[in-house]
């Protein structure tokens, strides 16, 4: 059980709205907004962040923490107003507040994308040649809050992204994303905010 020094998360058991790579709703063939699996969604990010590198740091124990699940339906909606989520709550966008940097904002600059299952996929893999090594990489991934993330060009040639490695590889084996997919690694810097290297072009999926 993870001890925080901070008050207790609050959470809410919610279907959040499927969005596309912009951040629109995804609607059915009625035209009703697609919503993703039930679930408990906390709405403070930056505890969650924290907690989520704790527990990456111990991986592969299993950690838990306590939140208090708000029922109460109007305190319940006026959280929610604020909810946006672009991967069902998979993913963490890490960002300075400059005017964009929500999820559902069109031009959408990050500094980083944490997802804990990133953190951990090469040692559930065996992708390591030893054990120091694979625990290296972990507490390297928890300590610096980043786990590596890509954008993609779709077929209008707008960028998307960045995604986790993990999120990339869903979509990619589910056979969301075109074999000819334009995908190039995604950066931040204090001097490149957006993530983008000037060298560094989109090169077709192989």
């Amino acid at each position: 059980m993870l001890r925080a020094p901070f008050p207790m998360t609050e959470a809410v058991r919610w279907c959040p709205k499927l969005r596309d790579g912009e951040g629109k709703p995804l609607l059915d063939k009625h035209g009703e907004e697609r919503r993703g699996e039930e679930g408990l969604f906390t709405l403070d990010n930056r505890r969650l962040y924290a907690l989520q590198r704790a527990a990456v740091s111990k991986y592969p124990r299993i950690c838990r923490i306590k939140v208090r699940v708000l029922t109460d339906r109007f305190e319940v909606m006026r959280h929610l107003k604020k909810f946006r989520t672009r991967t069902n709550g998979l993913s963490i966008s890490v960002s300075e507040w400059n005017g964009t940097g929500r999820d559902n904002a069109k031009e959408f600059e990050v500094l980083r994308v944490w997802d804990w299952r990133s953190a951990v996929a090469k040692v559930g893999e065996g992708g390591y040649s030893t054990a120091s090594a694979a625990a290296a990489s972990v507490e390297e991934a928890a300590g610096t809050g980043n786990c590596g993330c890509w954008e993609y060009l779709d077929p209008t040639e707008a960028r998307r992204g960045p995604f986790s490695n993990w999120q990339m590889r869903q979509w990619w084996e589910m056979k969301y994303l075109p074999p000819s997919l334009k995908i190039r690694p995604y950066f931040a810097t204090a001097a490149n905010v957006k993530g983008r290297r000037p060298d560094e072009e989109f090169r077709d999926r192989k």
